[in-house]
């Protein structure tokens, strides 16, 4: 399976690396702790949003995501995405113009790499809308007396 994301610890460091490849640099994302960065290089970032630059950058091998503020201590998680542009095409074909090999290639990467992100799509539990989950789906064996004599079931909705 191709790698579309890396997740990392918070360990207070400005600079982390990521080695998937993309399109395009807008199309790497950030979120911390589920808040999601702002590219501070891509024209038209909101002001006042936690933001980062991207260095080193190659569509082949990655870069580093440079914060103007780290995300500090262990705790914080962090999500380096790619989320492949697909509003429109990357190339478009004209009746009676030659059709290219780079223009069908650069088409099929964008659609493999928005098939790739689709399979590697992970749930988080902040995906997860209070009070989606009903007994009907919960597996009967699963909450056992130890777990719930333990505090480890959170009835917050």
């Amino acid at each position: 399976m191709a790698t579309t994301y890396a997740d990392l610890d918070g360990n207070g460091q400005a600079s982390r690396s990521f080695s998937f490849p993309s399109i395009k640099e807008a199309d790497i994302k950030v979120e911390v702790d589920n808040v999601t960065y702002e590219n501070r290089g891509i024209t038209g970032a909101s002001s006042g949003a936690t933001t980062f630059t991207i260095t080193s950058y190659t569509t082949t091998g990655g870069g580093n995501i440079v914060f103007d503020t780290a995300p500090a201590g262990s705790a914080n998680k962090i999500r380096i995405y790619r989320d492949t542009d697909v509003d429109s095409a990357k190339a478009t074909f004209t009746a009676g113009s030659a059709v290219k090999a780079a223009d069908l290639n650069n088409n099929m990467t964008q659609i493999l790499y928005a098939a790739q992100e689709e399979q590697n799509q992970t749930i988080l539990t902040s995906d997860i809308k209070n009070a989606a989950v009903t007994t009907a789906k919960i597996a009967a064996d699963n909450i056992t007396a130890a777990l719930i004599a333990d505090d480890q079931i959170n009835s917050e909705h």
